[in-house]
C-alpha cells in the first residue's frame, strides 16, 4: 500500500497547486470526497490500485469540465480568460474530442463484442468512459495546452505518436489484454515522457536565453 499512498500524496499536492494557480475548485472537491470515501469504506488493495490509476484521470476530468464551464460563462459575459486558462480550455476540448472518438471507435466495439459472455454493467461503462475522458485530457490536452500558451512544444510528440498509432492501426491495440496494459503501463509512462520532454525543453530554453543575454553583454 506504499505506492498508492505516495501517489495519493502527489495527487494532493498537484490539486492544491492547481487550486492556487487557476482557482479550480472541482479537483480539490473530488479529492476530498474520494479521501473521505476511502477512509469510510477501507478499500482493498485492488480498489486502492484502481484509485491510483484512475484518480489522476478523474480529477483531471473535473478540472476540464470546470474550465469549460468557466469559459462558457466568460463568453456569455463578454469577458476574456487569461492565456493560461484559454490554453487549458483548448487542451481540454482537444482531449475530450479524442476521448469521444476513442470511445466510439475502440471502446464501444469491445463492449459489444459477441465473443464476450456478458457485457459491462452501467457502472463499469461510466467509470471507463470518464477515465478515458480524463486520461486523454492529460495525454492529449496537456501538451496542446502547453503549446497554445507558447511552449514547450516537444511534449506534443508523445500524443502525436499515440494518436497516430491508433489511427494507422485502427485501434487494434485495444483488443483484449493489450488494452489493460496500455492504460496501466503505457498511459502513465506517456505522462512521464511528457513531463520529461517539457522539463528538458524548458531547461534548454532557459539556457539559450541566458547564453544570448551573456553574449550581448
Amino acid at each position: 500500500m506504499i505506492v498508492p499512498g505516495v501517489v495519493a500524496a502527489c495527487l494532493g499536492a498537484g490539486v492544491v497547486l492547481v487550486r492556487r494557480r487557476f482557482g479550480l475548485r472541482a479537483p480539490l472537491s473530488g479529492l476530498v470526497v474520494g479521501a473521505v470515501a476511502a477512509a469510510l469504506t477501507t478499500p482493498t488493495e485492488g480498489e486502492a490500485w484502481l484509485l491510483v490509476l484512475g484518480g489522476p484521470a478523474w480529477l483531471t476530468l473535473l478540472g476540464a469540465i470546470e474550465l469549460l464551464l468557466r469559459w462558457g460563462r466568460a463568453r456569455r459575459e463578454g469577458a476574456t480568460l487569461p492565456r493560461a486558462e484559454r490554453g487549458g480550455v483548448v487542451g481540454s476540448a482537444a482531449g475530450l474530442a479524442y476521448a469521444g472518438l476513442f470511445i466510439a471507435a475502440a471502446a464501444v466495439p469491445a463492449w459489444s463484442n459477441p465473443g464476450t459472455p456478458t457485457g459491462p454493467g452501467a457502472v463499469e461503462v461510466l467509470l471507463t468512459a470518464t477515465f478515458l475522458a480524463g486520461a486523454f485530457c492529460l495525454l492529449v490536452g496537456l501538451p496542446v495546452a502547453l503549446a497554445y500558451r507558447g511552449g514547450p512544444y516537444s511534449p506534443l510528440a508523445i500524443p502525436a505518436l499515440w494518436v497516430g498509432y491508433d489511427l494507422l492501426t485502427g485501434w487494434e491495440l485495444y483488443d483484449g489484454e493489450p488494452a489493460v496494459l496500455a492504460f496501466t503501463l503505457g498511459w502513465p509512462a506517456a505522462l512521464v515522457l511528457i513531463a520529461a520532454a517539457a522539463t528538458v525543453e524548458s531547461a534548454a530554453r532557459w539556457g539559450w536565453q541566458r547564453f544570448r543575454l551573456s553574449a550581448r553583454l
